[in-house]
């Protein structure tokens, strides 16, 4: 008939990690954007001379977070989200951030480079060392710290090293189930 033949499935183990990886590089997005934000605040709350303490800060990662969760989110939605956090919620104010925002996230944006370069090597760290010894290593941790503060995105310290503990666990089944295969394609473009 026209049906075609099914086989049994292959297991989990053996299919391709495609959604676990897409859901790796959205995370690493959604971190990106967060500091971005958290950056936007930031500039904005020091020219208006208002405070923003540790606990402020990560309130707002919070906020933004929970706002970039949602599907349905709009940039309109954040904007808004951002002026809030700002201290500010008017138009003109929402139209400002809104010319921050994307005028940082442009891939081509100086700002935006920093920022990825800056989450991604503090990401690197973490996959090298692994939490445990980043915990440990008070100057390593010290170092990510630094990098994602440079940036304004100190608050997300933790996600990054979450990020990372997720990224290197896929590694690890993908390495595992098919690296030989990997290494032969690898070795096959030489």
């Amino acid at each position: 008939g026209d049906t075609p033949a099914a086989g049994p499935a292959l297991p989990e183990v053996l299919a391709f990690d495609a959604a676990r990886l897409h859901e790796l590089q959205n995370s690493l997005q959604q971190l990106l954007v967060t500091a971005a934000g958290l950056l936007i605040v930031q500039q904005l709350r020091s020219a208006a001379g208002l405070a923003w303490d540790v606990a402020a800060r990560a309130q707002a990662r919070r906020r933004l977070l929970v706002v970039l969760a949602d599907p349905g989110m709009k940039l309109s939605h954040l904007v808004t989200e951002l002026s809030q956090l700002a201290g500010a919620g008017s138009v003109a104010t929402e139209q400002r951030v809104k010319t921050m925002f994307t005028t940082i996230v442009n891939p081509e944006a100086a700002a935006f480079k920093s920022i990825r370069s800056n989450i991604s090597c503090a990401l690197a760290a973490h996959l090298l060392y692994g939490r445990a010894a980043m915990a440990a290593d008070g100057s390593a941790a010290a170092n990510c710290n630094a990098l994602l503060g440079r940036v304004g995105a100190a608050a997300l310290a933790d996600d990054v090293a979450e990020l990372a503990e997720r990224l290197a666990g896929v590694a690890a089944v993908n390495e595992a189930v098919h690296g030989q295969l990997l290494a032969l394609l690898a070795g096959a473009g030489r």
